[in-house]
């Protein structure tokens, strides 16, 4: 699909410890009417995941997915290496991009998440949060989600 093999081949080249990804997604909602009686019958789904990259040029580069989980399914299948962190930073985040991805990640990979914390906030917004030297190896090696609370 739409220069996927491209962006799994320079991740796969990408020599530092976390790469910057810019994502987006699209979504279709149906059963809205009936919904507002059966608040279970109304759902949203993530039908494309467009995910931006810079490969030393001005201008991104741009891959489309279907998901996360294909996205995450074609990494593993490129062999891409394990200790490659991906930070995403997602556009109109605040409002569903990122729900949909820690949603997602919960429902296909099982996958923790944790807010992150911020030395900013005070001890009642950083009672449950981790602070990325906690995060055991073990953790690591199965897959944690830290998230970033933080609105710029």
């Amino acid at each position: 699909m739409h220069h996927q093999s491209e962006l799994l081949d320079f991740l796969k080249k990408f020599k530092g410890k976390k790469v910057s990804l810019y994502a987006d997604i699209e979504t279709f909602t149906c059963n809205k009417e009936e919904g507002i009686e059966h608040p279970s019958k109304y759902h949203s789904f993530t039908y494309s995941l467009a995910i931006a990259y810079f490969n030393n040029d001005d201008f991104p580069k741009v891959a489309v997915f279907n998901n996360f989980y294909d996205f995450f399914e074609k990494v593993k299948q490129r062999k891409i290496r394990k200790s490659l962190s991906f930070d995403f930073i997602f556009h109109n985040g605040e409002k569903f991009d990122n729900h949909f991805f820690i949603e997602e990640m919960q429902s296909y990979y099982n996958l923790p998440v944790y807010t992150e914390y911020n030395k900013n906030a005070n001890n009642t917004a950083n009672k449950d949060t981790r602070k990325k030297g906690t995060i055991e190896t073990e953790e690591k090696k199965y897959g944690l989600v830290l998230e970033s609370r933080i609105k710029s």
